[in-house]
């Protein structure tokens, strides 16, 4: 499997106990509420190269 572009793909519980999926791309930002931390996904790949 090729990646295209870089992301991130994390599951979360929602209210009542589900997995629920959430998808971010290079321009966005992912919230980890449980570590109060804010992390944009281009910094997450900043030194990584891709053939």
């Amino acid at each position: 499997m090729q990646v295209e572009q870089p992301g991130v793909e994390m599951f979360r519980r929602d209210r009542q106990g589900q997995w629920v999926l959430s998808e971010y791309g290079l321009g966005d930002s992912l919230q980890l509420e449980s570590v109060n931390l804010e992390i944009a996904i281009a910094d997450l790949y900043r030194q990584v190269q891709f053939s």
